[in-house]
């Protein structure tokens, strides 16, 4: 009985990964546009890192969609209200992000139905590293 406590234990430290106050740092900055230019020149990411790189890929996507959305309708009279309210909505995204890259999590971990849209940032982000072909080593943790 104590082997399989043993292994159970083993296994659940397995998929435990404590990332480094280096690591969150980083991830921190890559939330800023500098901060992914800096992490796709470097040579290997951490699991952690490639996760969080993705997402705030995928984030900056969608803003600069919502951006372009945004400045065609300024020109709308009734409905140059919105772009204020999507910038207000972004900052919130943004600021959800970087709450959870604080507390260590990675975009596949949101198990509530509320948090899942940011798996679709994350996804966001890897599609258009696979439109460019922009391949990362993921070191081992």
């Amino acid at each position: 009985m104590n082997t399989q406590i043993t292994k159970e234990v083993e296994s659940d430290q397995q998929v435990l990964y404590v990332p480094s106050e280096v690591e969150r740092k980083k991830v921190l900055v890559m939330y800023l546009l500098f901060g992914i230019i800096i992490s796709i020149t470097k040579e290997s990411l951490s699991s952690y890192e490639y996760s969080h790189l993705k997402q705030a890929t995928g984030r900056w996507l969608l803003s600069c969609f919502f951006f372009i959305v945004s400045m065609v309708l300024v020109f709308i009279p009734f409905l140059n209200i919105l772009p204020f309210l999507v910038a207000l909505g972004l900052l919130g995204v943004w600021s959800i992000c970087v709450y959870h890259a604080r507390h260590w999590k990675f975009a596949h971990q949101y198990s509530s139905p509320t948090l899942q849209w940011l798996v679709f940032l994350s996804s966001l982000g890897n599609w258009l590293y696979n439109i460019f072909d922009i391949q990362f080593r993921i070191q081992d943790s």
